[in-house]
């Protein structure tokens, strides 16, 4: 059994005259706890539960001490700990509460809050665990019909975003040929609130998901040239719009790498939206992509007014406003996003920026990230991956 970090250690005094109160009353403690408790040996087999745990697992006290605790956790639970206790025994700092999956009785899991400590006698060697246990069942419950809602809610808004946005630009081409250039500057303000709104929507969707910890990566084999173009190609009559020239500087034969197209778009479509907005008339976005050791790079180069070099460190925390000259950013979903997503391929997402010049967002995506399954064949199908929540319990 994997040991856990040695901050906030539980020490034990097996001096019973020195503890000050009866062993009676931390028998009703220990007992009574709403959330489950056990201790377990160094090798982590269970010494004791109270009430809870039993209740929580539906074994009964006697069915579960003794038993090894790995016999009651998932795998994906088991390889944790195991994490964990390889961290801690090389010396990082590994947080004292985390998440578990304990496995019932009837098979079902449970999703619990976890805080793991040692057991120490008076000379501070650790003789044993203690382990608390609290239940998220009824909180991922909500989570998850919270992520539904805003499922249905994003995919119901998205739809008449799509037919108003559809409309507007055939209405602009017929005023572009009638020279109605009034009517077009009243279409065009339309469809930028339009595009706003339904670029919003998506992200608030992602942002719901990330938080829950329930989005879904599917990589497969791609080239982010084939990305970066898609993209572009949507937000090319958008930049001829607000007479800002869109440009590609792509390199040619990138390698292919294996990644979730749909999350790399939202990353892309964040970063070349952020730039497109501001970015002045007359201005210059660039979409550049690249290789990098063992790394593609895909930058959004703009001609900007810049972001102040106090303001990059929390540039991409979500909720927060950057100022830049005469200008201020939205509510930094879409940069949050980005980094989410981003960090998610195991990547890195970088900027740099001068006032008055303008600014460069650069994603950085290793190659060759995802080993294949183990007992199955290497092949490019897609891999299916469940990204976390970052969520503090």
């Amino acid at each position: 059994m994997p040991q856990p970090d040695p901050p906030g250690i539980l020490i034990v005094n097996d001096d019973s005259s020195q503890l000050g109160e009866s062993e009676e009353y931390y028998r009703n403690l220990f007992e009574e706890a709403r959330d489950g408790i056990a201790t377990l040996s160094l090798d982590g087999r269970i010494t004791n539960v109270n009430k809870t745990s039993a209740r929580m697992l539906g074994w009964s006290r006697g069915d579960l001490v003794g038993k090894p605790v790995a016999q009651f956790l998932t795998p994906t639970s088991t390889m944790l700990i195991e994490d964990r206790s390889r961290k801690a025994q090389q010396g990082e700092t590994v947080a004292p509460t985390f998440e578990l999956e304990l496995v019932r009785k009837d098979g079902g899991v449970v999703p619990v809050e976890c805080q793991l400590r040692y057991i120490r006698d008076k000379a501070g060697k650790p003789t044993g665990l203690h382990g608390t246990y609290r239940d998220l069942s009824a909180k991922k419950e909500r989570e998850r019909r919270r992520t539904e809602f805003i499922a249905m809610l994003s995919h119901d808004i998205k739809n008449p975003l799509g037919v108003i946005l559809g409309y507007t630009d055939l209405l602009l081409e017929e005023m572009a040929e009638q020279g109605r250039a009034e009517e077009k500057g009243v279409l065009e303000r339309i469809r930028i609130n339009a595009l706003t709104v339904h670029c919003l929507v998506v992200n608030y969707l992602h942002f719901s998901k990330i938080e829950a910890g329930h989005f879904t990566l599917t990589k497969e084999s791609l080239l982010l040239n084939d990305v970066v173009q898609l993209v572009g190609q949507r937000y090319e009559t958008e930049a001829r719009r607000r007479n800002i020239a869109l440009t590609f500087a792509l390199q040619p034969d990138l390698p292919q790498i294996l990644d979730d197209p749909l999350a790399l778009e939202r990353v892309v479509t964040n970063l070349l939206h952020k730039a497109l907005k501001f970015t002045p008339e007359a201005g210059c976005v660039t979409l550049r992509t690249r290789t990098d050791d063992e790394a593609v790079v895909v930058a959004v180069v703009d001609t900007g007014p810049g972001i102040a070099a106090a303001a990059l460190s929390d540039l991409f925390q979500k909720i927060r406003r950057a100022t830049t000259n005469g200008y201020q950013e939205g509510m930094g979903l879409g940069l949050f996003i980005s980094k989410e997503l981003v960090e998610a391929h195991s990547g890195h997402i970088d900027v740099k920026s001068t006032l008055g010049q303008g600014s460069c967002f650069s994603v950085r995506l290793p190659l060759g990230l995802v080993p294949p399954t183990v007992g199955a064949p290497e092949s490019h199908a897609p891999t299916r991956m469940v990204m976390a929540g970052k969520r503090s319990a």
